[in-house]
Protein backbone atom coordinates (compact mmCIF):
# COMPACT_ATOMS: atom_id res chain seq x y z
CA UNK A 1 0.00 0.00 0.00
CA UNK A 2 1.69 3.45 -1.33
CA UNK A 3 0.16 5.26 1.78
CA UNK A 4 -1.60 4.28 4.60
CA UNK A 5 -3.04 8.12 4.76
CA UNK A 6 -3.72 9.36 1.82
CA UNK A 7 -5.19 12.86 0.48
CA UNK A 8 -8.47 10.92 -0.44
CA UNK A 9 -8.47 9.26 3.40
CA UNK A 10 -9.32 12.83 4.57
CA UNK A 11 -11.75 13.94 1.73
CA UNK A 12 -13.69 10.73 2.43
CA UNK A 13 -14.12 11.36 5.47
CA UNK A 14 -14.76 15.11 4.51
CA UNK A 15 -17.46 14.09 2.62
CA UNK A 16 -19.35 11.58 5.00
CA UNK A 17 -19.52 13.98 7.72
CA UNK A 18 -22.10 16.11 5.14
CA UNK A 19 -24.05 12.58 4.76
CA UNK A 20 -23.74 11.18 8.10
CA UNK A 21 -27.32 10.21 8.17
CA UNK A 22 -27.68 9.39 4.40
CA UNK A 23 -27.64 5.26 4.00
CA UNK A 24 -28.23 5.49 0.37
CA UNK A 25 -25.02 7.90 0.12
CA UNK A 26 -22.73 5.47 2.28
CA UNK A 27 -23.53 2.43 0.40
CA UNK A 28 -22.96 4.11 -3.14
CA UNK A 29 -19.58 4.70 -1.42
CA UNK A 30 -18.69 1.86 0.49
CA UNK A 31 -15.80 0.57 -1.61
CA UNK A 32 -14.02 4.25 -1.04
CA UNK A 33 -14.83 3.74 2.79
CA UNK A 34 -13.17 0.34 2.76
CA UNK A 35 -10.16 1.72 -0.04
CA UNK A 36 -8.84 4.85 1.66
CA UNK A 37 -10.17 4.34 5.64
CA UNK A 38 -10.55 0.71 6.66
CA UNK A 39 -7.86 -1.07 4.87
CA UNK A 40 -5.14 1.52 5.89
CA UNK A 41 -6.43 1.27 9.17
CA UNK A 42 -6.46 -2.72 9.19
CA UNK A 43 -2.74 -2.71 8.06
CA UNK A 44 -1.97 -0.01 10.28
CA UNK A 45 -3.12 -2.12 13.09
CA UNK A 46 -1.12 -5.39 11.96
CA UNK A 47 1.66 -3.46 12.27
CA UNK A 48 1.47 -1.81 15.17
CA UNK A 49 0.17 -4.70 17.23
CA UNK A 50 4.02 -5.73 18.25
CA UNK A 51 4.35 -2.71 19.45
CA UNK A 52 1.81 -2.49 21.40
CA UNK A 53 2.37 -5.81 23.43
CA UNK A 54 6.34 -4.77 24.32
CA UNK A 55 4.31 -1.68 26.30
CA UNK A 56 1.79 -4.22 27.59
CA UNK A 57 1.70 -7.68 26.92
CA UNK A 58 -1.84 -7.76 28.33
CA UNK A 59 -3.57 -5.39 25.19
CA UNK A 60 -5.90 -6.71 22.52
CA UNK A 61 -4.15 -6.14 19.53
CA UNK A 62 -6.77 -8.03 16.43
CA UNK A 63 -6.79 -5.60 14.13
CA UNK A 64 -11.05 -6.12 13.81
CA UNK A 65 -10.91 -5.57 17.89
CA UNK A 66 -9.14 -2.49 17.88
CA UNK A 67 -10.95 -0.55 14.83
CA UNK A 68 -13.65 1.55 15.57
CA UNK A 69 -16.55 1.12 14.02
CA UNK A 70 -18.17 3.44 11.19
CA UNK A 71 -21.44 2.56 12.46
CA UNK A 72 -22.61 4.76 15.15
CA UNK A 73 -25.02 3.07 18.15
CA UNK A 74 -28.05 5.35 18.16
CA UNK A 75 -30.32 3.64 21.25
CA UNK A 76 -29.21 5.60 23.74
CA UNK A 77 -28.18 8.73 21.98
CA UNK A 78 -30.31 11.86 20.35
CA UNK A 79 -27.96 12.02 17.61
CA UNK A 80 -29.55 9.70 15.44
CA UNK A 81 -26.83 9.79 12.66
CA UNK A 82 -26.28 6.79 11.14
CA UNK A 83 -22.51 6.77 10.75
CA UNK A 84 -19.16 8.77 11.53
CA UNK A 85 -16.59 11.01 10.57
CA UNK A 86 -13.65 10.20 12.02
CA UNK A 87 -12.35 6.62 12.93
CA UNK A 88 -9.80 5.23 15.60
CA UNK A 89 -7.58 2.54 16.51
CA UNK A 90 -7.48 1.61 20.44
CA UNK A 91 -5.00 -0.64 22.18
CA UNK A 92 -6.37 -1.81 25.62
CA UNK A 93 -6.83 -4.64 27.83
CA UNK A 94 -9.80 -6.61 27.06
CA UNK A 95 -12.12 -5.96 30.04
CA UNK A 96 -15.65 -4.95 29.80
CA UNK A 97 -14.55 -1.65 31.75
CA UNK A 98 -12.52 -0.76 29.05
CA UNK A 99 -13.26 2.84 29.22
CA UNK A 100 -11.96 2.86 33.14
CA UNK A 101 -8.51 1.88 32.14
CA UNK A 102 -5.67 3.71 30.08
CA UNK A 103 -5.65 3.04 26.43
CA UNK A 104 -3.70 4.03 23.93
CA UNK A 105 -5.11 5.28 20.47
CA UNK A 106 -4.56 6.96 16.80
CA UNK A 107 -7.64 8.74 15.80
CA UNK A 108 -8.62 10.16 11.88
CA UNK A 109 -11.06 12.90 11.19
CA UNK A 110 -11.65 15.48 7.90
CA UNK A 111 -9.22 17.69 9.89
CA UNK A 112 -6.49 15.91 10.71
CA UNK A 113 -5.36 13.25 12.79
CA UNK A 114 -4.60 12.32 16.56
CA UNK A 115 -3.00 9.43 18.73
CA UNK A 116 -1.86 9.16 22.07
CA UNK A 117 -2.75 7.63 25.76
CA UNK A 118 -5.20 8.81 28.42
CA UNK A 119 -8.72 7.42 30.17
CA UNK A 120 -11.88 7.18 27.61
CA UNK A 121 -14.78 7.95 30.05
CA UNK A 122 -12.99 6.70 34.05
CA UNK A 123 -15.77 6.35 36.53
CA UNK A 124 -15.50 9.33 39.07
CA UNK A 125 -14.25 6.66 41.67
CA UNK A 126 -11.09 5.30 39.47
CA UNK A 127 -10.39 9.09 39.09
CA UNK A 128 -10.31 10.54 42.52
CA UNK A 129 -8.82 7.10 43.62
CA UNK A 130 -5.84 7.97 40.86
CA UNK A 131 -5.61 11.53 42.01
CA UNK A 132 -5.13 10.31 45.51
CA UNK A 133 -2.38 7.85 44.16
CA UNK A 134 -0.43 10.95 42.56
CA UNK A 135 -0.88 12.85 45.63
CA UNK A 136 0.94 10.00 47.18
CA UNK A 137 3.82 10.30 45.27
CA UNK A 138 3.86 13.50 43.44
CA UNK A 139 7.36 14.11 42.42
CA UNK A 140 7.49 10.65 40.58
CA UNK A 141 4.40 11.95 38.79
CA UNK A 142 5.73 15.38 38.05
CA UNK A 143 8.69 13.24 36.30
CA UNK A 144 7.13 11.34 34.30
CA UNK A 145 4.62 14.60 32.88
CA UNK A 146 7.59 15.96 32.69
CA UNK A 147 9.27 13.88 29.94
CA UNK A 148 5.63 13.44 28.33
CA UNK A 149 4.69 16.92 28.20
CA UNK A 150 7.61 17.35 25.74
CA UNK A 151 5.80 15.74 23.10
CA UNK A 152 2.19 15.93 24.07
CA UNK A 153 -0.87 17.92 25.63
CA UNK A 154 -3.28 17.57 28.57
CA UNK A 155 -6.69 17.34 27.24
CA UNK A 156 -10.08 16.40 28.59
CA UNK A 157 -13.22 17.68 30.00
CA UNK A 158 -12.08 20.09 33.05
CA UNK A 159 -14.49 20.63 36.05
CA UNK A 160 -16.84 23.81 35.95
CA UNK A 161 -15.88 24.21 39.49
CA UNK A 162 -12.92 22.50 40.01
CA UNK A 163 -11.64 21.76 43.21
CA UNK A 164 -9.03 23.07 45.51
CA UNK A 165 -5.75 22.14 45.38
CA UNK A 166 -2.06 22.92 46.47
CA UNK A 167 -0.45 20.72 44.07
CA UNK A 168 2.39 21.53 41.37
CA UNK A 169 0.24 22.87 38.29
CA UNK A 170 1.61 19.70 36.32
CA UNK A 171 -0.33 17.41 38.86
CA UNK A 172 -3.63 19.99 38.98
CA UNK A 173 -3.90 19.60 34.97
CA UNK A 174 -4.76 16.40 35.91
CA UNK A 175 -6.63 16.74 39.09
CA UNK A 176 -8.54 19.33 37.20
CA UNK A 177 -10.28 16.98 34.84
CA UNK A 178 -13.36 14.85 35.18
CA UNK A 179 -10.91 12.74 32.54
CA UNK A 180 -7.89 13.04 30.99
CA UNK A 181 -5.51 12.19 28.53
CA UNK A 182 -2.21 13.06 26.46
CA UNK A 183 -2.59 14.14 22.52
CA UNK A 184 -0.54 14.69 19.88
CA UNK A 185 -2.50 16.48 16.88
CA UNK A 186 -1.56 16.66 13.05
CA UNK A 187 -2.97 18.60 10.28
CA UNK A 188 -3.89 16.86 7.67
CA UNK A 189 -1.20 14.84 5.40
CA UNK A 190 -0.27 11.69 3.38
CA UNK A 191 1.67 9.20 5.11
CA UNK A 192 3.35 6.10 4.51
CA UNK A 193 2.98 3.12 6.52
CA UNK A 194 6.70 3.97 7.46
CA UNK A 195 6.42 7.54 7.95
CA UNK A 196 3.30 6.83 10.44
CA UNK A 197 5.71 4.13 12.23
CA UNK A 198 8.56 6.47 12.30
CA UNK A 199 6.08 9.03 14.05
CA UNK A 200 4.39 6.79 16.17
CA UNK A 201 6.17 4.41 17.94
CA UNK A 202 8.63 6.41 19.52
CA UNK A 203 5.79 8.68 20.94
CA UNK A 204 4.24 5.69 22.15
CA UNK A 205 7.04 4.68 23.84
CA UNK A 206 7.52 7.86 25.68
CA UNK A 207 4.49 7.21 27.33
CA UNK A 208 5.45 3.49 28.40
CA UNK A 209 6.14 5.01 31.98
CA UNK A 210 3.02 7.25 32.31
CA UNK A 211 1.12 4.66 30.85
CA UNK A 212 2.56 1.96 33.57
CA UNK A 213 2.12 4.23 36.45
CA UNK A 214 -1.38 4.76 35.66
CA UNK A 215 -1.61 0.89 36.26
CA UNK A 216 -0.12 0.85 39.10
CA UNK A 217 -2.60 3.12 40.15
CA UNK A 218 -5.66 1.30 39.23
CA UNK A 219 -3.85 -1.46 41.31
CA UNK A 220 -3.44 0.11 44.44
CA UNK A 221 -7.07 1.38 44.09
CA UNK A 222 -7.72 -2.24 43.89
CA UNK A 223 -5.88 -3.40 46.87
CA UNK A 224 -8.15 -0.83 48.70
CA UNK A 225 -10.77 -2.20 48.15
CA UNK A 226 -10.67 -5.93 49.35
Amino acid sequence: MQNAISEKSFQFLATLKKHTSDKAWFEKHKTEYTQFIYEPLYELAEWLGPVMLSLDAGFEISPRKVISRIYRDTRFSRDKALYKSNMWLTFKRPDKAWYDAPCFFFEISPDGFRYGMGFYQATSTTMNSIRGFIAEKPQEFLQLMKKALTVYQVQGEAYKRPPKSELPSAINEIILRRNFYLQRWHEPAVLSLDDLMCELVPHYECLRDLYTYMLRAKAHIAKKRL
